[in-house]
């Protein structure tokens, strides 16, 4: 997968802050490939408002984004509670802060997006930004949360438009490029010889990632002349397979829960954990993945127990929330913020 490094971005994240006592706000911005929407929550990830999620292909330009996000800002300002005590922004989408860069994952994002999106929302909520990734980092604070009592040591896969994976272990989120295992999308694992847009053939991305899956079933729509199938959607192809028996649809999953099948047995030898968490589009009202990687599963002696997790905006956002709250409390002075922000403190 190609991936930008933008040197010294701006709009960098708060790295940390020192939190009141009493309950603050944050405000959330959740963009993916498909669609976006906007959310206030507090700290603790408990949603106040929401705004509807906004279709990419019904409104695919920025100025509709950024027009949307100043409206929905307006109504959370509204409230002079909220308006007081609105600390911070959580940026859900397909982007990280690595080692002083901001990096975009063109994967999950729309095409139109450009890295300075991270200072003009910034300039917008008039607070310190959180660049999260999602359907990966975040959702991973909500899961741990979720199965700390059980244990501290967790592997995260997540199914959408790539393949994200995670790690706790003792309790810490453990980067995966730390575990030797970067770049996991790319790795051949001899399944199939479909090319990638990275140039190779092969890569775990082509059977797994939702965007292929898509491609893959337009191509055989239109060798089909079904000209119903050239536009369809991954939710449309769920369908399909789930509810009306299509064979093309039912043996994409049937690939992809092969692939993934692999890639759980192989991490699992590597990395053990006691509970492989299973989450994202690919799995969203997808009974039949389930029952077709399961059926693997119980072949196989793995390392852990495999659980699956709901994908939603909701998890997306309380994970957010869990994670800036765990910057808010660490205990060094903020060293980055919005000039506008700081003049508030």
């Amino acid at each position: 997968m190609r991936q930008k490094v933008i040197e010294n971005a701006p709009g960098r994240p708060a790295d940390s802050l020192y939190i009141p006592q009493d309950i603050l706000y944050i405000f959330h911005v959740y963009l993916t490939k498909a669609e976006y929407g906007f959310a206030l929550s507090d700290i603790y990830g408990n949603i106040i408002l929401k705004s509807s999620l906004y279709s990419l292909r019904e409104s695919p330009q920025v100025e509709h984004f950024f027009s949307r996000l100043t409206d929905f800002y307006a109504i959370c300002l509204s409230n002079p509670t909220y308006r007081a005590r609105l600390h911070c922004c959580g940026f859900t989408t397909g982007i990280n802060w690595t080692k002083g860069h901001l990096i975009p994952n063109e994967f999950m994002l729309p095409e139109w997006f450009e890295i300075n999106f991270v200072e003009r929302i910034a300039q917008t909520v008039q607070a310190p930004v959180y660049p999260i990734d999602v359907g990966n980092s975040n959702t991973v604070y909500l899961f741990h949360a979720k199965y700390k009592n059980v244990t501290n040591d967790m592997t995260f896969f997540n199914l959408s438009i790539g393949i994200g994976l995670s790690f706790i272990r003792n309790g810490v989120l453990i980067e995966p490029s730390m575990m030797q295992f970067s770049s996991v999308e790319h790795w051949d694992l001899n399944l199939s010889d479909d090319e990638c847009a990275c140039g190779n053939h092969g890569c775990l991305i082509t059977d797994l990632g939702a965007a292929y899956i898509e491609r893959k079933y337009r191509q055989h729509a239109l060798k089909n002349s079904n000209a119903d199938g050239e536009k369809v959607s991954l939710q449309e192809i769920i369908q399909y397979a789930n509810h009306y028996n299509d064979e093309w649809a039912i043996t994409l999953f049937d690939r992809a829960a092969n692939a993934l099948f692999m890639l759980i047995k192989l991490i699992s030898m590597l990395a053990p954990a006691k509970i492989l968490i299973i989450s994202g589009k690919l799995f969203e009202n997808n009974p039949l993945l389930v029952e077709q990687l399961n059926r693997r599963i119980e072949t196989a002696h793995l390392n852990g127990t495999v659980l699956y997790e709901d994908m939603s905006t909701t998890n997306a956002i309380q994970g957010c929330s869990l994670y800036i709250m765990g910057k808010l409390l660490q205990p060094e002075p903020a060293s980055v913020l919005t000039a506008t922000f700081a003049n508030r403190l």
